[in-house]
């Protein structure tokens, strides 16, 4: 299923046959690529990304002005986006692809299409407690902290609670592996 939406995602067109996709681009090319995509309100992008676990709650405003206020990054299979220890000022949502968490070379969760991750250590402004390594090319958009609080009173609610929700179900996740160890 996460291929399918990875696949209908790649091939989603943009304004003039632009399609974001993860074959390499720069960074400031495929940033530029994201703000224009979203510009008008009924723009495909906005209306396929609320189709997303991750991005289903927010409103159509709310996403797009996510997507256009984002640093838009593309990472290449095996390539480390931050390492455990590194202070965390932002959080990761992944448009297209996979990015393993890994502590001590050990993965422990799998981030893929719609999936969140970054965001303890984005609210807390603490230091990351595992690395991010993409375990395929991916795409990925920043909110960094400052964005959020630069964020109107709808954008900020929706945004925390789809960190609520994200961060209650990987605590029930790591309840249920505790219990099975036990």
């Amino acid at each position: 299923e996460d291929e399918d939406e990875d696949e209908d995602l790649e091939e989603l067109p943009i304004e003039k046959d632009i399609f974001i996709t993860p074959s390499p681009i720069s960074a400031a090319n495929l940033a530029s690529t994201v703000r224009e995509a979203v510009t008008p309100a009924d723009n495909p992008l906005v209306a396929r990304l609320m189709t997303l676990p991750g991005f289903k709650v927010f409103s159509e405003q709310a996403l797009t002005y996510l997507i256009s206020h984002l640093k838009a990054i593309q990472l290449a299979e095996d390539e480390v986006l931050f390492e455990a220890g590194q202070v965390g000022k932002s959080m990761f949502f992944v448009l297209t692809g996979k990015v393993d968490i890994r502590i001590d070379d050990e993965t422990v969760e799998t981030v893929g299409t719609g999936g969140i991750f970054g965001e303890m250590a984005m609210l807390e402004g603490e230091h990351r407690s595992a690395d991010a390594v993409a375990s395929s090319a991916a795409l990925l958009l920043e909110v960094s902290s400052d964005q959020v609080e630069k964020g109107d009173h709808e954008f900020r609610s929706i945004l925390y609670e789809v960190l609520s929700r994200n961060l209650v179900r990987r605590l029930r996740e790591t309840n249920r592996r505790l219990w099975s160890q036990s």
